[in-house]
């Protein structure tokens, strides 16, 4: 039915769209841009809350909430790239 490929669409649209969301977040740490990062973490934040991804806005909004207050950031950075890591392998295959 429709909901069942809206749904799909927005899976693979987010799959797309966030699959390399730590790479480019890391990029942007290494180069020294937290406004940049910032900005990764919280579309990655607003994307997993429109899917319903809990876990992973959460660790999203913990990380951004670093960057704005210059918190403590490799503990952050690797529970959102773990998180982030099993939700695209779990939806890899229903994406394509």
């Amino acid at each position: 039915g429709g909901k069942e490929a809206l749904l799909l669409r927005l899976v693979k649209q987010f799959v797309l769209s966030n699959g390399n969301a730590l790479d480019t977040l890391k990029a942007h740490l290494q180069a020294g841009d937290r406004v940049s990062a910032r900005r990764v973490a919280h579309s990655l934040k607003g994307s997993a809350a429109t899917l319903g991804m809990r876990a992973l806005r959460e660790s999203a909004a913990r990380l951004e909430a670093a960057l704005m207050d210059g918190g403590e950031l490799e503990t952050q950075v690797d529970d959102l790239d773990r998180r982030l890591q099993e939700v695209i392998a779990t939806l890899q295959p229903i994406s394509t």
